[in-house]
């Protein structure tokens, strides 16, 4: 009897051909067939395009400090990614204003499972270095400058690819002293 089970098992199971996994990639989660790219972008909860030259927050958190949030998009990735993400500013020498790094689980997209998005990392602004007497915070030193946001990130896999993304550089409205009329 269990003979004839696995005999009905194997004639009712579709041959998977050669060199075919039989799923949309492999166990790791990766799409095969698509080359590894990435497109930074903005949001805190979903990915949003950021497009080159768009202003950009320097957002005043509540523990006093400022960041620049940062989104990405990944292309024929694994889920679980390690994501390098620095500012640069521009107008400062290139100076690294930011240097994170953070490894996270993606979010597929669900009618494409090539597609993965992983939203809010915080690239925290530490301006120490560019600081002119009492000017000394980033609204103070970066505001409506360009700053350069650059990612690279790699998978479990090896697959890797960077983007980088001029913005400029917005004052948080909290920071945005009032003008009188």
């Amino acid at each position: 009897m269990f003979l004839t089970c696995l005999l009905v098992l194997f004639a009712c199971t579709p041959a998977i051909p050669a060199g075919d996994s039989g799923g949309a990639g492999d166990d790791s989660g990766s799409p095969a067939t698509v080359t590894p790219s990435i497109e930074i972008g903005g949001g805190e909860t979903e990915w949003e395009e950021l497009p080159e030259g768009s202003e950009h927050t320097m957002v005043h958190g509540p523990q006093g400090g400022w960041h620049m949030l940062g989104s990405v998009k990944a292309i024929g990735f694994d889920d679980v990614l390690e994501v390098h993400y620095s500012i640069t500013a521009s107008e400062h020498g290139d100076a690294i204003i930011s240097d994170n790094n953070y490894r996270v689980l993606s979010i597929r997209d669900d009618t494409d499972d090539t597609v993965a998005t992983y939203p809010g990392m915080y690239g925290y602004l530490d301006v120490a270095a560019l600081a002119e007497g009492e000017l000394d915070t980033p609204p103070e030193l970066l505001a409506w400058q360009e700053v350069v946001l650059h990612m690279e990130v790699v998978d479990a896999s090896g697959h890797s690819a960077s983007d980088d993304r001029m913005v400029i550089a917005a004052p948080d409205p909290a920071d945005m002293k009032k003008v009188p009329e």
